[in-house]
Order: C-alpha cells, then sequence, then structure tokens
C-alpha cells in the first residue's frame, strides 16, 4: 500500500512539473512579443526615406546601421536600434534587435 501511495505521489509532482514547465515556455515565447518596440522604433518611424548619416537618433539605445550585404551579428537585443538602408543610404526599415 505504501508502494502505491509513493508512485501515485511521484506521478502528481511529474504532471505538476510539467504543467509549470510548459506554462513558462509559453510565457517566454510571448516576451519577445511584448518587447517589441522597446528600441524606439514607432517614436522614429518618420526618418524612413530619410539618409541615415544625416539623422540624430537619439533614442539613449545602441543603434545599428545596416547597409544591403553588410555582415551583423546574429545576437538579439530587444533595446537596439536596428536601421536597414538601401545603397544609396537611405533609411528603408526600422526594426528592434
Amino acid at each position: 500500500m505504501r508502494f502505491v501511495s509513493i508512485v501515485a505521489s511521484v506521478a502528481t509532482v511529474a504532471a505538476l512539473s510539467s504543467c509549470q514547465i510548459t506554462e513558462s515556455l509559453t510565457a517566454k515565447q510571448q516576451a519577445p512579443m511584448t518587447s517589441a518596440g522597446t528600441c524606439g522604433v514607432e517614436e522614429l518611424s518618420f526618418v524612413v526615406g530619410m539618409v541615415a548619416a544625416d539623422v540624430d537618433f537619439g533614442t539613449g539605445h545602441p543603434v545599428r546601421i545596416l547597409a544591403p550585404d553588410s555582415a551583423m551579428t546574429m545576437d538579439h537585443n530587444p533595446e537596439r536600434l536596428n536601421v536597414h538602408t538601401d545603397k544609396a543610404g537611405k533609411i528603408t526599415s526600422l526594426d528592434c534587435g
């Protein structure tokens, strides 16, 4: 009888643990979506079409200028403003990362 209660307890703990893991994964998967825009991209959307060298981004966040075919690190920083430009240096888009 004691063996059955131990097995039942272990099964209950395992079931509860899997629920907690699933809930925390769901929260982590949603986190990037809620942190989108923390780099100030919404406030600076008016600069699209301007020459990147002429813009003072002044966001207080790191800024990364990305020309076509430029190398970039693959690390994700939701507070960093990515400024995508064309070959002439005009800003084509902005995003966080």
